[in-house]
């Protein structure tokens, strides 16, 4: 080993290189493709299962390490970085917009990133002063691009940041979103038929509201949320670590990720529960279970799906069946006060629209490219395949970055295999997959030096 500067590059486990490598795989395949049906994208989705499968099995024997993990962190931060300058930040930007920010903002996020070479190969590391400033900048910059972005596409063209408007409006003058006549907006890919419900869960509808109720829209909440989620990552990846750089590159990675600017554009809901994800992995590393209970049920609450979470993470060690219950009674909760002033607007509305949807052939997905080809497979595939990956779980250590890396393979197959699955959909697999890569980079384990 190095005498200066070589605590950065001491080995990881090798569980976190594949996991980043399939970070990697589905961050590339949503710079290709936008989330839609793109074949490559495609591969590269199918072939993410294989490298959680991979880093599923590292788990198992944690003192195999790898000293290229902290560099590969790097390197896919930088790559997205650079993406900025190579993907269209959103689809809706007014004609009228400089992109002058952006492009400053775009170059010195480059800049910052690439500095982190000093870190992992210079004579000296950075001093404690200037690693605090530059953490500091990488929300800063992620912050400022996410609020040019915001002003840039005041009005995006998608149903559903009008439902989200609509709803928040609703919910900030005394009504609930869930009632009759409150919501109405044209669906934006089929124009043949008007959205006449709110169909997200009640805690997504109140985060949501908190953001147009500040400022008049409902998109800073994903904002914040995406920039907390991040500094909850930070602390996660820095205590079982101690690697400042290495945290800080698995931030830049979220924060920057290729299509994070797009994903906010378009008020997509998953950046809501980034901070629910990655303060559970956080309170069980610190040992207090029952707030991670909490914030379990406050994750599986934010959409209909994300219950397929709580198998896994209830057998994280001190969550259990006491803490699935508590995560579950969170979960209810959410939806009482909602369920009391309009039970059938509910019903409707987080239950049988979604039974209703159509099945969407553009979507990224093994069952939309069958289709394409006229094999059909029917709608409960999706389902119970991502129930049959719960049969690995006996096998799969106790830890909660293992157990997150089998959600991930859960929701992977979820997607893959289900009616439909978006960009929005795989942003979050991806966001999961950092919060497992940051909680395995345990310093704790024994390493070969």
């Amino acid at each position: 080993m190095r005498p200066d500067g070589a605590r950065s590059l001491a080995p990881l486990p090798t569980s976190v290189a594949w996991t980043l490598g399939a970070h990697g795989l589905i961050a590339l395949a949503l710079a290709r493709s936008d989330g839609l049906a793109q074949p490559f994208a495609l591969v590269l989705v199918v072939l993410t299962g294989p490298a959680i499968l991979l880093a599923i099995r590292a788990t198992r024997d944690p003192s195999r390490t790898w000293n290229g993990a902290v560099p590969l962190a790097w390197t896919f931060a930088l790559a997205s970085a650079i993406s900025l300058f190579d993907l269209p930040p959103g689809r809706s930007i007014a004609k009228d917009v400089a992109y002058a920010p952006f492009l400053v903002l775009s170059a010195l996020t480059v800049g910052l990133v690439a500095s982190y070479a000093v870190d992992l190969w210079g004579a000296r590391p950075v001093g404690p002063r200037l690693a605090s400033v530059r953490r500091w900048a990488l929300l800063a910059l992620a912050a400022a691009l996410g609020a040019w972005l915001i002003r840039a596409s005041p009005a995006p063209a998608i149903d559903v940041w009008q439902i989200h408007q609509q709803g928040a409006d609703a919910l900030v003058h005394g009504r609930s979103a869930y009632g009759e006549g409150v919501i109405a907006s044209e669906d934006t890919r089929s124009h043949a038929r008007v959205i006449a419900v709110y169909m997200y869960p009640p805690l997504n509808l109140v985060l949501t509201s908190a953001g147009y109720a500040l400022t008049g829209e409902t998109r800073w909440a994903q904002l914040a949320a995406m920039l907390a989620g991040g500094a909850l990552m930070w602390l996660v990846a820095h205590r079982a670590s101690g690697r400042a750089a290495f945290a800080d590159l698995l931030v830049a990675c979220l924060l920057f990720h290729p299509r994070g600017l797009f994903v906010l554009e378009q008020a997509w809901g998953e950046p809501l529960a980034l901070p629910f994800l990655a303060g559970f992995a956080l309170t069980v590393s610190s040992g207090r279970f029952r707030t991670a209970a909490v914030l379990a049920g406050l994750l599986v609450a934010m959409k209909q799906h994300f219950i397929l979470y709580l198998p896994a993470l209830a057998l994280v060690p001190g969550i259990g069946l006491s803490g699935a219950l508590i995560a579950l009674g969170v979960a209810i909760a959410t939806y009482v006060p909602f369920a009391v002033a309009t039970p059938a607007g509910l019903f409707a509305a987080v239950v049988l629209h979604h039974l209703g949807n159509p099945f969407r052939e553009d979507s990224l997905s093994v069952t939309a490219t069958l289709a394409r080809f006229g094999w059909r497979l029917p709608s409960w595939v999706g389902m119970v395949a991502a129930l049959a990956t719960y049969g690995a779980l006996p096998r799969i250590p106790r830890t909660v970055g293992a157990l997150l890396l089998a959600s991930s393979l859960t929701f992977l197959v979820f997607f893959a295999l289900g009616r439909q699955a978006f960009c929005n959909y795989y942003y979050l697999l991806d966001g999961t997959l950092l919060v497992a890569a940051a909680a395995l980079a345990d310093r704790r384990v024994p390493r070969e030096e």
